[in-house]
This record gives structure tokens, C-alpha cells and sequence, in this order.
């Protein structure tokens, strides 16, 4: 019965231990034990963070509730109020049609082809007047952040 023996780096598996490449022989079965290892700890770190569960929900005083959504600052609620006042002022100003064509478009969903069968019009013409209105916004907010 012969063994086959792969170099392996041990910095891959081990970052924190090795900071420098460390190269060692190992049987197959070994390497491949710690590639399936790895990987099952990867995909569980990946799923802490996709789900956000760094705080442990097992308590019942609500300490982790809190942490993970705290109350708003009154600052940051003015700031958002403010904000949110500015960009329907910058909305509001926009002309009838294309205030339309973006509202349906952005706030209802529907696509370009069902405003223009709406409206009686091409989607090209619909979706001209959506990118017009998008630029329009873009540009009164970039010049009130420069200023």
C-alpha cells in the first residue's frame, strides 16, 4: 500500500499561526480532510455575516435586540427628515411628464413598455424621460452637497 504525499502551505490554513510560507509533506487523505475542513468553516463565517448574527438572540431582557437595532440619535432623524424633504422638493420640481414617467417607474415598478401603452407613446420616448429625470436629480443634488 503506497502513499502519496502533497506539499502543502500551511499558511492557508492556518493565517494567523503562519505569516510566512511553511511548507510541509502531507498524506492525500490529510490535505484533503483539511480542504473540507477549511471550506466548512468558510461557508459558516460566510453565513454569520450574510445573516448578520454576530449577538446571540438566545436571552429574553432584549440587550441583543437593542444592539442590533438601536434608536435613532434626534440628530440623525432630523438629518433624514431634512434629506427626505430636500429630494421630494428636488422630485416635485421636475415637469408633469416626466415626474410621471418617474414615479411610475421608480415608486410603482412598472416597466417602460406598460407607461408608454399607458400613455399612449413609445418606450424609448418613456425611458428618455426617465434617464432625463435621473440626470436632472443627480445634478441639483451634486450641486447642493458641493455646496
Amino acid at each position: 500500500m503506497e502513499v502519496t504525499m502533497k506539499k502543502v502551505n500551511l499558511r492557508e490554513f492556518y493565517p494567523s499561526l503562519y505569516t510566512k510560507d511553511t511548507y510541509v509533506f502531507l498524506p492525500d487523505d490529510v490535505v484533503t480532510a483539511l480542504w473540507e475542513e477549511t471550506k466548512r468553516e468558510r461557508a459558516g463565517y460566510a453565513k454569520i455575516r450574510y445573516h448578520r448574527a454576530y449577538y446571540s438572540l438566545d436571552r429574553e431582557d432584549g440587550i441583543e435586540r437593542f444592539a442590533l437595532h438601536s434608536p435613532m440619535l434626534p440628530e440623525e432623524i432630523m438629518q433624514q427628515k431634512e434629506l427626505r424633504e430636500f429630494l421630494y422638493s428636488i422630485i416635485m420640481e421636475l415637469p408633469e411628464k416626466q415626474l410621471k414617467r418617474f414615479y411610475a417607474y421608480y415608486v410603482l415598478r412598472m416597466k417602460l413598455k406598460d407607461i408608454a401603452r399607458i400613455e399612449g407613446t413609445d418606450a424609448a420616448a418613456v425611458l428618455r424621460s426617465v434617464q432625463k429625470s435621473e440626470k436632472t436629480i443627480r445634478k441639483k443634488i451634486k450641486n447642493f452637497l458641493e455646496d
